[in-house]
């Protein structure tokens, strides 16, 4: 693509570019320079889907008071100020924003929010290192009248909350996402009691020690028979023997499951020696939805690839995607057994995700699981990093 005084393309295709390049902010601007018909367009894709704190949330504020066009392209909005000091000028910001329909905020903030996003239907709510009150989580949300996706990130409940007599109208929501925290029984209960279930439910959880695993076996009480997509991360700060035993964590319940993602970062290189290597056939065996379509695996692991870096010298682990050729050394008598299984009979891909050459390892699979690769379900998929583990 030249760029001519007047450049010489259909609107749409324009704006396809820009919806592809939303969020980044550099080559926008780059577009902007290159030709004059893409400056008005990148100037409002740059305002979309920001993340705000205190002073700045008052600067766009300002912004938009000279500005107001600008504010019918800002539809996602992220505000990060976790304190009561910095509610004005977050408020304020809001009530420029006529068409915000996506918010994702700290949950302290949450009750003084909805009267100024009244059009708002997917609303993110993370809260800090403190515990809420149920009763403040669901009144806020409650606030939300037109609200349909709810994402809970990390939001713990104090333990001696008192039950709440009577509870208020949910929203309208067909679609719940919990990452962490315990709060799913205080919400399913809520939606239960007032008979507005939602029809969709997924479930995002963080094992990194044991605690972590407990409250996954309490989310999978409340939520097993109603999750359809399901995002396991086992990131143990030792192995996983540390993070897993003795707890009574498994994938058994999840019966009506359509997704599942499951992935691990282990510490230490993927060797036969590595004692956490065995608790992935485990894992995948416990599933046992015969709804399950799409599995995804991820393996990252210590590939000690430069002993002269800085880190190796450090001792400073680097976890990053596992070879292909490493993953020879999994269990892969046991993970066909658990793929194969009448369990298992809907499933139609198993992604693995891995780097380098695939060749041995289709080898191996092939030799080794003959059932397995007559199916042609499993699909190396070759990855360059592991963002998931941000």
């Amino acid at each position: 693509m030249t760029c001519a005084k007047s450049l010489v393309l259909p609107q749409e295709i324009l704006e396809h570019i820009l919806d592809f390049l939303h969020d980044d902010v550099q080559t926008l601007r780059a577009c902007a320079l290159a030709a004059r018909v893409f400056l008005q367009t990148s100037r409002y894709h740059r305002f979309n889907g920001l993340a705000l704190a205190y002073p700045r949330t008052s600067r766009l504020s300002n912004l938009l008071s000279v500005s107001p066009d600008l504010a019918w392209s800002i539809k996602s909005l992220r505000l990060t100020s976790a304190t009561h000091l910095a509610l004005d000028s977050d408020l304020r910001l809001l009530q420029h924003l006529p068409v915000l329909t996506d918010l994702s905020v700290i949950g302290p903030v949450l009750t003084s929010i909805a009267a100024h996003a009244p059009n708002l239907t997917t609303l993110r709510v993370r809260w800090t290192t403190s515990t809420a009150s149920c009763k403040y989580l669901i009144f806020g949300i409650a606030d939300f009248l037109s609200l349909e996706e709810l994402e809970l990130v990390n939001v713990r409940l104090r333990s001696h909350d008192v039950s709440i007599p009577e509870y208020p109208a949910a929203p309208p929501l067909r679609k719940l996402r919990f990452k962490g925290g315990n709060c799913a029984a205080a919400i399913c209960g809520w939606l239960a009691a007032v008979e507005s279930i939602a029809p969709f439910h997924s479930l995002s959880h963080d094992i990194r020690e044991r605690r972590d695993a407990e409250e996954f076996v309490q989310l999978a009480e409340t939520l097993s028979p109603l999750v359809h997509e399901l995002t396991l991360r086992f990131i143990p700060e030792g192995n996983m023997n540390d993070a897993l035993a003795d707890t009574a964590l498994t994938l058994c319940p999840f019966t009506v499951l359509r997704s599942c993602t499951l992935r691990f970062a282990f510490g230490e290189m993927c060797v036969p020696q590595n004692t956490s290597l065995p608790w992935i056939p485990t894992i995948i065996g416990q599933l046992s939805s015969s709804h399950l379509q799409t599995l995804r695996i991820s393996l990252a692991v210590d590939n000690v690839e430069d002993l002269r870096s800085l880190a190796s010298e450090c001792a400073v682990r680097v976890i990053s995607p596992a070879y292909f050729d490493d993953m020879r050394f999994l269990d892969w008598a046991a993970i066909e057994r658990a793929l194969v299984s009448e369990q298992l009979r809907g499933i139609t891909r198993v992604l693995l995700e891995g780097r380098g050459s695939r060749t041995a390892l289709e080898n191996h699979i092939k030799t080794l699981c003959p059932e397995l690769h007559s199916r042609g379900i499993l699909l190396l998929v070759p990855v360059e990093g592991a963002p998931w583990l941000d």
